[in-house]
């Protein structure tokens, strides 16, 4: 699950660059939700200015996808159970897999 976890990653960082399709904005929502709670359940940091911009781009795929305010929050909560089941795996770990992607997402966001 980690090395999926990271492939996706890798993914979402080149097509941030290079654009995107309906089920692309979909995965980089996701992403995008896995930075915020990473944030929460692993302390993992994110300045003001990287916070505000996941906050735009995540407002902005919800709005594109066509998604309820009920139908994020539901994708944001089921996503947030897996990462705490997976944080006894060591998906906290700050060395780990999960934390140099999510080191690498941030630092492309810039």
């Amino acid at each position: 699950m980690r090395r999926f976890a990271y492939a996706a990653l890798l993914t979402f960082i080149a097509q941030t660059a290079f654009g995107q399709s309906g089920s692309d904005a979909r995965e980089q929502l996701l992403q995008l939700y896995r930075i915020t709670i990473s944030q929460d359940i692993c302390s993992f940091p994110l300045t003001d200015q990287q916070a505000d911009v996941v906050t735009r781009r995540t407002d902005d795929l919800e709005s594109r996808l066509d998604l309820t305010e009920a139908e994020a929050q539901k994708l944001y909560d089921q996503l947030e159970a897996q990462m705490l089941k997976q944080k006894d795996a060591g998906l906290c770990n700050p060395d780990g897999e999960w934390a140099k992607a999510f080191a690498a997402l941030v630092e492309a966001m810039k």
